[in-house]
């Protein structure tokens, strides 16, 4: 998928998660909070791959995750899904 696509993706599932109120926290947010934050995210999973838009971004972040998980591994588990959702309700 390329960053256009994830960018796409994310928006329309966070416009549908806040129309259909998933969560009162997402039923009650603004669409002003919660969209520039999924877009911010969006992108995330592709940061094991150096040729990513992000991975172009952060080259030294980008080639130690490639070599140890390689494309597609670890950042696209529901694994580092949740420690990104947990990591974001500790800010």
């Amino acid at each position: 998928m390329t960053a256009q696509g994830h960018l796409l993706f994310s928006v329309t599932c966070v416009l549908l998660a806040h129309k259909v109120g998933l969560t009162p926290a997402l039923a009650d947010a603004s669409l002003w909070h919660i969209v520039p934050m999924a877009l911010a995210s969006a992108l995330l999973p592709d940061l094991d791959h150096p040729r990513s838009l992000l991975g172009r971004q952060l080259p030294w972040i980008s080639g130690p995750l490639s070599r140890l998980f390689g494309h597609r591994g670890f950042t696209h588990s529901l694994l580092a899904v949740g420690m990104g959702v947990w990591g974001l309700a500790q800010v």
